[in-house]
């Protein structure tokens, strides 16, 4: 699921929704219909900010 969300969020940067160091608000929203649609999980937009907070935390330093 973490690489279906990476991969939707990468596709937003290409798209130009990313602006200095943070998403533009309907980029998480597109990410959650990319979630859902692919896994069938019902989750928000708070969801999917918290799960990108604890993978920039995992990643090495």
């Amino acid at each position: 699921m973490d690489n279906c969300l990476i991969e939707a969020l990468v596709q937003q940067v290409h798209l130009g929704n990313k602006v200095d160091k943070s998403f533009k608000g309907p980029t998480y929203k597109d990410a959650n219909r990319a979630i859902g649609s692919k896994f069938g999980v019902d989750c928000n937009v708070d969801h999917i900010k918290n799960r990108l907070k604890t993978i920039k935390k995992k990643l090495p330093h």
